[in-house]
């Protein structure tokens, strides 16, 4: 099942990237037991995957002016986490969103 999220930002290309590692970084030591990994295939766009439950959940980010597209493949296994996961990518780059505009992404 292929999942898809859009969330809107008001940060410039250069800026929404660097949250965007910043947020997979913390998602990574956060959650090192899902091993999650991530491959930038480009300036906006990465891979990411990660494992629950024996299973591996596939998908992309796409930076986009004004927005961030999260899509995820989901195994039906791992459907009752889909929410979960686009949840926590959400939250982390809210919260470096929330540190870039304060002046604070280092």
């Amino acid at each position: 099942m292929a999942i898809e999220h859009s969330l809107s930002h008001d940060l410039s290309p250069e800026l929404a990237k660097r949250c965007l590692e910043k947020a997979l970084e913390g998602y990574a030591a956060k959650f090192p037991d899902y091993h999650p990994t991530y491959t930038w295939k480009g300036n906006d766009e990465v891979g990411i995957a990660f494992s629950a439950k024996g299973l591996t959940l596939k998908g992309g980010v796409k930076l986009r002016p004004g927005a961030m597209q999260i899509d995820l493949d989901v195994p039906f296994l791992l459907r009752p986490l889909k929410g979960t996961a686009i949840k926590v990518i959400e939250d982390e780059f809210r919260k470096w969103m929330q540190e870039a505009k304060a002046g604070r992404l280092a």
